[in-house]
């Protein structure tokens, strides 16, 4: 029998002296424990016995296994059960894109409810129920993404015209406004108009014409006027490049004009006659366009109608 014996962190084997069996053995490493101070450890599947110091061992804990159970209760609940799982899509520069072409069912969530089948709990209504759904919502969604699509499309063409803007459209019906349209950011107040302020009015067809709001507000339209602007932040983009524009030769030809007055030569004066007939002519070509360029009139009225339709469709 070999025997083990620890000290110092290392074990050392220790030959057993007697062979006189297992009361022989036994008492021979109870005799080293004492001797060495120690504890055994026996090992029954490799016939060993590891002795280890008494000062290093631990501090003893017992087990005991058991239940203190009083009653178990068993509550059932499906509101962890999943049947509708969403993959949400999203809308880009090319569109919408998301799972609704690669489902079966054509929708942007994918359904299931075997559990509820395999429970006997799906009945016959509930199926009924379900075929319906699947055949009228992929041609809801459709439709839904055929109009965030055209919405997405006008909003893209109001950028071009008058990009980022703050503005206050007046639908009119009989010479009252009869809807206000809002876009970018309207303060409380500025829905209404105030004396000052500049509304560019639109017939049917035609000419926009610019107007000046009275005291306290007071705007008169006519009976066939359909709509009318109020910006609260001048427009950018095409617009409000053509606007500048304008504005910047009306200045030129107030220079000049102011310059005529104190002019004495004759030839000066009809060369400053000249410059103010050309910058009236390049104003006239920027208000009503040319063979190749889209005029302000027509721009600002189809920016004016976008805005009306883009609201209209978000109405619907």
């Amino acid at each position: 029998m070999d025997t083990f014996l620890e000290r110092d962190g290392e074990t050392e084997k220790v030959r057993s002296l007697s062979s006189s069996g297992k009361r022989g053995s036994y008492q021979l490493i109870q005799d080293i424990c004492k001797l060495f101070n120690a504890y055994p450890i026996y090992h029954g599947d490799t016939k060993t016995v590891d002795l280890r110091a008494l000062e290093n061992k631990g501090e003893i804990s017992e087990l005991s296994i058991s239940k203190n159970l009083n009653n178990i209760t068993v509550e059932k609940t499906s509101d962890d059960i999943i049947t509708r799982l969403y993959v949400e899509g999203e809308y880009g520069d090319n569109g919408y894109v998301g799972i609704d072409s690669a489902n079966p069912t054509g929708l942007s969530y994918l359904l299931n409810f075997d559990y509820y089948r395999s429970a006997g709990l799906f009945t016959p209504a509930h199926e009924a129920a379900l075929e319906t759904y699947l055949t009228d919502m992929p041609e809801v969604n459709s439709e839904i993404r055929a109009k965030m699509a055209s919405i997405l499309q006008g909003e893209t063409l109001l950028n071009d015209l008058w990009g980022q803007c703050n503005y206050v459209i007046y639908v009119l019906n009989g010479g009252t406004v009869e809807k206000k349209i809002t876009g970018g950011t309207v303060l409380d107040g500025e829905e209404d108009t105030a004396e000052g302020d500049k509304l560019l009015v639109f017939k049917a067809t035609g000419n926009y014409r610019e107007i000046t709001a009275g005291a306290e507000g007071a705007v008169s339209f006519a009976a066939d006027d359909v709509y009318a602007i109020k910006f609260i932040t001048l427009p950018a983009a095409t617009i409000g490049a053509r606007q500048v524009a304008i504005e910047s030769k009306e200045k030129m030809i107030a220079t000049l004009r102011a310059d005529k007055e104190t002019e004495t030569d004759e030839t000066k004066k009809k060369w400053i006659d000249d410059q103010i007939k050309a910058y009236q002519e390049t104003i006239q070509d920027i208000y009503n366009g040319t063979e190749t360029v889209t005029g302000l009139y027509d721009a600002m009225r189809t920016a004016v109608e976008l805005a009306i339709d883009i609201d209209r469709q978000y109405g619907e």
